[in-house]
């Protein structure tokens, strides 16, 4: 799971400016890992990383490996999705095609850069095969299915503690409208069902960029919920 970026020279970027002026650099680019938001994991295995290599550096042990090592490590590739679907059945236009969906999560900050929220949306669809998921379901057999809009408008977001989501949820409802839903306050908490405002009209979208909410369905069965790019397992 370790990779390499291109190194030509990128004028406006920091480092390699601190390297044109001739100090030497070594830059350590972190992904991600499942269930592991704030990188705890990741900055161990970098603190790890630098005492290996000083520890090289001190007992020459570095010596012993060869640069073209270096070279066979792969170059970098987008190809991780947060939620990737493989293999659902999908209606569009009056045909049917089983398609993956990709979905990636956008980090939104608040309350001053201290705290954030996701925002996600659909990245890629089609033949997805050569892409990888932090959580990947094989929907072979499932049908993606729209969720309904809950029929009764809420006034604001504080009368959300009244109702039991989930069972909604059950219920087959994965839309609900608050009246004068301002900003994004609805966003910084994970919900079991998608927050709209009063006045819009629900269609779903299986498009890049889109964000639908919906069920996969097999023989009648609702298996799972989608709502936000969030998995929830029925």
């Amino acid at each position: 799971q370790v990779a390499k970026y291109n190194d030509d020279f990128e004028p406006r970027a920091f480092g390699d400016n601190i390297q044109k002026w001739g100090t030497s650099t070594i830059l350590i680019e972190s992904g991600g890992l499942r269930g592991d938001p704030e990188k705890q994991k990741t900055r161990e295995l970098n603190y790890v990383a630098l005492l290996t290599a000083f520890d090289a550096i001190m007992e020459k042990s570095y010596q012993k490996y060869r640069l073209e090592n270096y070279y066979r490590i792969p170059d970098n590739e987008r190809y991780l999705h947060e939620l990737l679907i493989r293999n659902a059945a999908v209606d569009y236009q009056g045909n049917t095609y089983q398609l993956d969906l990709g979905f990636k999560s956008e980090e939104t900050s608040y309350a001053a850069n201290r705290r954030y929220y996701q925002r996600s949306s659909i990245a890629d669809v089609g033949d997805l095969s050569t892409y990888f998921g932090y959580e990947e379901v094989d929907a072979t057999g499932m049908r993606v299915v729209d969720g309904k809009v809950y029929p009764t408008t809420l006034g604001s977001l504080d009368e959300l503690q009244n109702l039991a989501l989930l069972e909604l949820q059950k219920e087959g409802y994965l839309y609900l409208k608050i009246g004068n839903l301002k900003g994004d306050a609805h966003l910084k908490q994970e919900l079991p069902l998608q927050i709209i405002d009063a006045e819009r009209t629900v269609k779903n979208s299986y498009k890049v960029g889109s964000n639908p909410a919906f069920y996969l369905e097999k023989d009648g069965r609702k298996m799972y919920a989608v709502v936000n790019g969030i998995l929830y397992k029925m």
